[in-house]
């Protein structure tokens, strides 16, 4: 490969790695906040601290939503390891659970502010699927970590 390529091809790679970065850091915090939140409403389970609580979901939901357009577009990280690795196991899993952690934390979101209208949604069941989700979400993160170094490692060993 001409060393200009292999070049912009790195400079490319290195754009998405940065950005990938920084949506997780965000997505992390928000995950945090959403953690203390779910802290908060266990020690005072009132309006104000459910309230607190559906605002970091959202959050958690909006950053989530950005990550996933962001990894999924034709120029994101998803098609950069592809390119990279070819369409493994690791890629067709991320894409998997990006539509699997949407559809939980939508899904979620939603039943919270059904909740708030009346219908029946206790602490503990917003609690165990909240605190999954955080879970599954620094999982998720992590995954895309090794995603992405494996995409450079190929790279940059000249095997891809």
């Amino acid at each position: 490969m001409p060393r200009a390529r292999a070049s912009r091809e790195l400079g490319r790679g290195q754009q998405v790695a940065a950005r990938t970065a920084l949506e997780h850091k965000a997505l992390l915090q928000a995950v945090e906040a959403l953690e203390q939140a779910l802290a908060a409403s266990a020690q005072t389970k009132n309006d104000a601290r459910k309230q607190e609580l559906r605002r970091a979901l959202a959050k958690v939901v909006g950053f989530l939503q950005d990550h996933c357009e962001s990894t999924e577009r034709p120029a994101g990280l998803l098609a950069e390891a592809q390119l990279k690795v070819g369409q493994s196991r690791a890629v067709t899993q991320t894409r998997r659970d990006h539509q699997r952690l949407l559809r939980d934390a939508v899904t979620l979101l939603a039943a919270m502010e059904q909740n708030r209208r009346g219908k029946s949604l206790t602490y503990r069941d917003v609690s165990k699927r909240a605190g999954a989700l955080a879970a599954w979400l620094r999982r998720h993160q992590a995954c895309e970590a090794d995603l992405l170094l494996e995409a450079f490692y190929r790279d940059l060993g000249g095997q891809g």
